[in-house]
């Protein structure tokens, strides 16, 4: 069993994320969001959450395969990942963008506004990597 580390993990797609990989995995949840009770509640599964230091050493294990094949097998886990993100969104009917998100209160927080946030996320990301490849040159 691998521990596996989630930041944002309350959120839409990392919530979709945690409940995914804790079938298989032990998940820990970094999030701005208090969580209840140290569990996740997510989609009726209760998920044990354990709470640590982002900066102990035993929360971030050293990389033990840091071969080319392991880098490619995991950039193809993260492609495989986005193509199913993207997949979800694009078969998500246009008639139900403006219904309002199950479980959340505000006005606003419409499905249109909870894919505005998603793309921004991942605009975000993308940023991030652009920055360390230049980092790297």
């Amino acid at each position: 069993m691998n521990k596996v580390l989630i930041t944002g993990g309350t959120g839409f797609v990392g919530g979709r994320l945690a409940k995914r990989l804790a079938e298989e995995n032990e998940v820990y949840i970094s999030s701005r969001r208090s969580l209840d009770k140290d569990t996740l509640r997510l989609y009726g599964k209760v998920i044990p959450v354990e709470h640590k230091s982002l900066f102990d050493p035993e929360n971030f294990p050293a990389v033990e395969d840091n071969s080319e094949a392991a880098w490619q097998e995991t950039l193809a886990s993260l492609k495989r990942t986005h193509e199913e993100l993207v997949e979800t969104v694009a078969a998500f009917p246009d008639s139900r963008l403006l219904e309002q998100v199950p479980g959340k209160t505000e006005e606003f927080y419409n499905f249109f506004y909870l894919f505005s946030g998603i793309v921004q996320h991942e605009l975000y990301h993308a940023g991030q990597i652009v920055m360390l490849k230049k980092a790297s040159r």
